[in-house]
């Protein structure tokens, strides 16, 4: 079966038009300062070599060769990234 490329793009066309603009600004705009706090520091420390893995209950799990260390919020992941040499 094969899809109608013109309905589909009319389709999308019209939800965004419908909702206010353009998709990019719409996703941009959603985002808060804290995400994207948290999302640069996991950037970070991915660029380093170190796994971070957010958790349930807000906390995170840092995993690096066969060590891990898990820190309350996102000012411990910060300070715990700065003492592994991490460049912020």
């Amino acid at each position: 079966m094969q899809r109608d490329p013109g309905k589909d793009d009319a389709s999308a066309a019209a939800t965004t038009e419908a909702s206010g603009g353009r998709k990019e600004d719409q996703i941009v705009a959603g985002d808060d300062a804290a995400c994207k706090r948290r999302a640069n520091l996991i950037a970070h420390a991915a660029l380093a070599g170190i796994v971070v893995t957010p958790q349930a209950d807000g906390s995170f799990l840092l995993r690096r060769w066969s060590l891990s260390r898990e820190v309350g919020d996102v000012d411990e992941l910060e300070q715990a990234l700065r003492l592994q040499g991490v460049r912020l």
